[in-house]
């Protein structure tokens, strides 16, 4: 069937603006995202060099820079979601795959914001989250953490953020322990700051993490930046993570079969029963992970 229908010039046509399609979704949201938050760190610590983020009113000033740059991805304030409290008709699904942004010092404290997009059937879920809305809705929940000192060590604390000021409010939603030195976010510049010692190297530079399930067995991986003022390890102080969901991967892969399908001859259909496309991690400092299948 492909020999017959389909050159090899739309087969790369295919793949090229997947690999487009994928970029734009997973490496831009979250090199944008390091490049401001890292900016604004930078600038206050220049601005003050005794500056270290650890005063209150410096955190409160970071987690609402880190409203700030959900709102520009995601255009909150003046899309659908500018209501707080209120879901929206079924809309698709955002390209932009950015999850989270944190940031982690190594003395354990920590720093950020996650969002995520959920359906609700409406109005059964209740006037509080449906509004207007009749059907199947999209809702946007965002929230903000932070760390606190507890009886058995650092515990992580989350609370919901208003969408249409951008702040925390209520009493937390969630108290847990902070394992934060496994996470892999962390783990991967804290590898990175340790070959820096023994080689001797200077320069910092951006790592993926490791890329890992969470509770809900959603695929996700973490472009990091080390939190090092003086530009070199020999200073490194945490790490400045953008979390990325893989899940649509799949349906990238199922889009560009479609797209194949629509290229033969109506008798000659490309469909899963006789053909796939898919993603695996083939460039990785990770090398166990090497191979791993993305979605197909």
């Amino acid at each position: 069937i492909v020999y017959e229908n389909i050159t090899s010039e739309k087969m790369k046509q295919v793949l090229g603006s997947m690999t487009q399609r994928l970029s734009v979704s997973i490496q831009t949201p979250a090199d944008r995202a390091l490049e401001s938050i890292w900016g604004s760190l930078r600038t206050m610590h220049v601005l003050n060099e005794t500056w270290d983020g650890s005063i209150q009113e410096y955190k409160d000033q970071i987690l609402y820079r880190i409203f700030v740059e959900f709102d520009m991805q995601w255009a909150i304030q003046d899309g659908p979601f500018a209501s707080d409290d209120m879901a929206v008709s079924e809309i698709q699904h955002p390209t932009n795959q950015l999850k989270s942004i944190s940031i982690l010092r190594n003395s354990g404290e920590v720093i950020g914001m996650a969002g995520s997009f959920y359906s609700v059937s409406c109005p059964r879920s209740g006037p509080a989250v449906c509004g207007s809305c009749v059907g199947e809705c999209k809702d946007l929940d965002v929230h903000a953490f932070g760390s606190l000192e507890g009886p058995h060590g650092k515990q992580l604390v989350r609370r919901k953020v208003n969408l249409s000021t951008g702040l925390p409010v209520g009493q937390p939603l969630l108290v847990e322990p902070l394992e934060w030195r496994q996470r892999v976010d962390y783990q991967v510049q804290k590898q990175a700051a340790q070959e820096a010692g023994a080689t001797g190297a200077e320069a910092i530079s951006r790592r993926w993490s490791r890329i890992y399930h969470d509770s809900k067995r959603a695929l996700r991986m973490s472009w990091t930046q080390p939190l090092a003022y003086c530009g070199s390890y020999s200073c490194f102080d945490g790490v400045i993570s953008a979390e990325v969901l893989l899940d649509h991967i799949s349906h990238e892969c199922k889009s560009g079969l479609s797209r194949l399908n629509g290229m033969t001859r109506p008798d000659a259909t490309v469909t899963a029963a006789n053909a796939s496309i898919f993603v695996v991690n083939h460039v990785s400092q990770h090398r166990d992970q090497l191979g791993l299948l993305l979605g197909s």
